[in-house]
């Protein structure tokens, strides 16, 4: 697998690695181990959060007595224009009704 960093990147890892020359010692023994380390630290933390997102979709919604609540959507999905927002699941506050005005 070929991957290309920038060069910003390459410096930092000069950094952090330990060079054979250098009596000081870095964080890694190589770059490769610094990239595998990294790619599976980055793996396990977007593993987690898809773990997260699953479970957050697949909680049932609760059942609520249309009598004594109701549940209004969040302005905040809505954009300048009054339209909604792409790729955003829109959210709801759900309110106790207290008292119906006739």
């Amino acid at each position: 697998m070929t991957v290309v960093i920038p060069e910003s990147y390459k410096e930092a890892i000069k950094e952090l690695v330990q060079k054979e020359s250098d009596t000081n010692e870095g964080l890694y023994p190589s770059r490769s181990e610094l990239v595998r380390y990294a790619v599976k630290e980055k793996l396990q933390a977007d593993i987690k959060r898809l773990e997260e997102l699953k479970k957050h979709n697949t909680e049932p919604e609760p059942q609520l007595d249309e009598k004594k609540y109701v549940k209004i959507p969040i302005d905040a999905d809505i954009d300048d224009n009054g339209k909604n927002k792409p790729n955003q699941e829109r959210e709801f506050k759900i309110y106790k009704i207290v008292r119906k005005l006739l």
